[in-house]
């Protein structure tokens, strides 16, 4: 009992050292509004604590599965979002240790966890492990989707979610928990059944088509379109949806000329045609060398920086002498040319550039 203690004693100091240090006060607080948590938030990146947890058990390598667990039961009553995120961390980095005998102590970090932000990590890559290596454990989804806590619920959907989207897994085992959860309207229930069903059709889409036509007149509308994201359109018209997504018909929409941001600031970059609309300035340099900005990229990085050109300050203020954001013009512009800019009232924000990433960011290979 002491070692379990010094053990999670020591894991607590190590990672408060190393994380508390790196993050950011600012940062915390629009991290904490985002995940509605009661957490405490250090808002430290997902690239420290990755780091952080590499350097933990490099420095313990032999760790057992009590000890794991002594870890990372510490780590979780400490209330900190990084050493929450931690916690996980190690746990997937020794999931090999693990096996039926620790499920019900991971489901009860699920269940206290109380967010996707770690419900969403745990379950595909500790308890899905698991599962993948002793299918003995896969006797307790069922459990677990009749559970009252929907986050242990959601656990047991997303449990196999990496398994079925690689091919494998237990599809129809899959099917008769998602099939009793249809009729739930809670959103992180529909959308997990949403989401394992997209990712199975990317290679099975006759799996995914087969159940949801099965339950059409039951699934919710958001695990619908989820699931059908990938069908090919056949299937998606015989769903009674359009042949072509919403989302196929977004990105479209969005194709299309640079953004007027950085032709306002960099007249000589010029217009790539027909570029996506999660193009970047870095990419679109590297797709068309010809029209690199020759200046340092520090510099570059400067002008993209600002939404609004306080350059043309007579412009920029209105009569009551106040800075005042610039309209959008990018409807109006379909070419560029050589023209002075100047007199331009107006620039559009970049599109699809800036991205929030997932805070646990599972797919990222330690």
């Amino acid at each position: 009992m002491a070692l379990r203690v010094d053990l999670g004693s020591g894991a607590i100091t190590f990672f408060t050292r190393r994380l508390r240090r790196a993050g950011s006060a600012v940062r915390a607080v629009g991290e904490k509004a985002y995940l509605k948590s009661d957490l405490r938030f250090w808002e430290t990146s997902q690239d420290s604590i990755r780091a952080a947890v590499r350097a933990y058990c490099d420095a313990h390598p032999d760790l057992v599965r009590t000890e794991l667990r002594s870890v990372a039961v510490a780590l979780y009553a400490t209330g900190v979002h990084e050493l929450r995120a931690a916690a996980i961390g190690v746990l997937e980095r020794d999931r090999e240790t693990l096996d039926d005998r620790d499920m019900p102590w991971l489901i009860e970090l699920a269940r206290k966890s109380k967010s996707w932000a770690y419900v969403d990590w745990i379950a595909p890559k500790v308890i899905g492990d698991v599962i993948a290596r002793d299918p003995r454990a896969r006797k307790r989804l069922a459990i677990w989707a009749k559970d009252k806590d929907f986050w242990v619920r959601r656990t047991a959907l997303l449990a196999e979610h990496d398994a079925l989207r690689s091919g494998g897994g237990d599809f129809a085992h899959w099917s008769r928990l998602a099939g009793s959860m249809l009729d739930q309207r809670e959103f992180f229930i529909r959308k997990a059944i949403g989401w394992v069903l997209r990712e199975v059709s990317k290679k099975r889409p006759d799996l995914t088509y087969a159940f949801l036509r099965k339950h059409r007149d039951r699934v919710s509308r958001l695990s619908l379109l989820e699931g059908a994201k990938y069908l090919p359109a056949a299937q998606s018209k015989a769903l009674g949806l359009p042949g072509k997504g919403a989302w196929v018909a977004r990105e479209e929409a969005s194709a299309g000329p640079l953004p007027e941001l950085w032709i306002r600031r960099d007249p000589g970059v010029g217009v790539l045609p027909q570029l996506p609309g999660s193009i970047t300035r870095r990419n679109a340099d590297r797709l068309c060398p010809d029209r690199r900005d020759p200046r340092p990229r520090r510099a570059r990085r400067r002008s993209v920086g600002r939404v609004v050109d306080w350059g043309d300050r007579s412009q920029a203020r209105g009569r009551s002498g106040r800075r005042k954001p610039l309209s959008d013009i990018g409807d109006h512009v379909t070419s560029f040319d050589h023209t002075d800019h100047s007199d331009t009232n107006g620039v559009s924000e970049p599109h699809g550039v800036f991205h929030r990433g997932a805070i646990a960011d599972p797919g990222r290979p330690w």
